[in-house]
């Protein structure tokens, strides 16, 4: 019984603190058994001065997990150190800080599924960045699958790879070679189907390194990772549609910024015009996420916003704004004013008209189904409607 509880005991290990670290490594030096138990080890704490009896205890621990299959470490360059010797024969998951360490841990772990390399930030993240693109080795991964991290790290562990699905951090020195980079991770072994990029900057020339190697790709994801630039989205924006043209099989589109500014019923507006014309352009397209965070499905032919994705039904897209822009928006597609009529009949499209003049918004609203026949019922929650 001891043996069993031992085993789940300390299968999933997660460290948070210095206390729980120090004990946890004290323990493993002094009892093998606990070290072979372990299979997934998650320490998101890391001391920020060296003291040598620490390593000294670390390294020696780390080198008697042989049975770890998940690894996640602090972005910590010196505590990657103590692990960059150490070989784990059943690693196939991990998340590692960027640092120059890295590169031979990943040469002796080539049989690792799922990577994710996390950039590293200060003086420190800066030294380490400049020393790991001084010279970076090609590092053949074939049972890679899924990568998050450093364009120049992707550029040596993707190709002939079996990435599907990519995440890279772009940086001033790596778009430099955006092209060049993208012809050789378009080697893979599958073809990349969700490709993320978290950019400084909106370059368009990353749409046309997009659709000239991977032309295959499912879903697009644009970060911007910096203050807001609206000189510069207007234009990536535009040349959306010529990048719609030439990926066919494109169903997803995520355009973000890290602090977008607060939506307004207007933004979802534009956004419904910019997205039915991308919609004409692209049949494959299904969704699109822009800077309201809004979620746009295509549905009945028709794009509609929702905020909580995926979109399954009429029960879940945004009713109240359907009801506001037929009324409001007079270039709005005729078919947009036919689809809300058969969710709500004419009596509730002159319902929302009436309260639009009168208060300038839609009231809240609840959906009532007639027991007589059957058909759905708008009734605002608001007296006099």
């Amino acid at each position: 019984m001891h043996a069993i509880c031992l085993k789940w005991i300390y299968q999933n290990i997660t460290l948070n603190d210095p206390a729980q670290v120090i004990r946890f490594f004290r323990t493993v030096n002094s009892r093998p058994e606990v070290s072979d138990s372990v299979r997934e080890f998650d320490m998101s704490w890391a001391p920020r001065i060296p003291l040598k009896s620490f390593y000294a205890t670390v390294k020696s621990a780390v080198s008697r997990l042989n049975n770890v299959r998940i690894l996640r470490l602090p972005i910590s360059p010196l505590l990657l150190q103590l692990f960059s010797d150490a070989h784990f024969p059943q690693l196939s998951q991990c998340a590692l800080p960027s640092s120059v360490g890295i590169m031979s841990f990943l040469d002796r772990h080539r049989q690792i599924s799922t990577l994710r390399v996390l950039p590293c930030d200060g003086a420190l993240g800066l030294l380490e960045a400049f020393q790991l693109t001084s010279a970076i080795p090609l590092i053949h991964m074939p049972k890679l699958r899924q990568f998050e991290g450093p364009a120049i790290v992707a550029f040596s562990v993707v190709p002939g790879s079996s990435t599907s699905h990519l995440t890279i951090y772009w940086d001033a020195a790596s778009t430099g070679n955006l092209s060049y980079g993208l012809a050789g991770i378009a080697r893979s072994n599958v073809d990349i189907v969700r490709f993320t990029n978290v950019v400084y900057t909106w370059d368009r020339g990353l749409l046309s390194a997009v659709t000239n190697h991977l032309p295959r790709l499912k879903e697009l994801v644009v970060y911007l990772g910096v203050a807001p630039d609206p000189q510069g989205k207007e234009p990536f924006l535009s040349s959306i549609d010529n990048t719609l043209r030439s990926l066919p099989f494109l169903r997803g589109l995520v355009i973000l910024e890290q602090f977008p500014q607060a939506s307004r019923e207007s933004d979802l507006d534009q956004e419904c015009y910019t997205i039915c014309r991308w919609g004409e352009i692209s049949s494959a397209l299904q969704f699109v996420i822009l800077s309201s965070e809004t979620t746009w499905t295509r549905l009945s032919g028709l794009w509609l916003p929702s905020s909580e994705p995926p979109l399954q039904g009429i029960e879940d897209f945004n009713l109240k704004w359907l009801l506001r822009a037929v009324v409001t928006l007079p270039t709005l597609p005729p078919q947009y004013l036919t689809f809300a009529e058969g969710l709500v009949g004419k009596e509730g499209i002159l319902a929302v008209k009436k309260a639009i003049e009168n208060d300038g918004v839609v009231p809240d609203f609840v959906m009532t189904t007639d027991s007589k026949d059957g058909r759905q019922r708008l009734s605002f929650i608001v007296s006099g409607f």
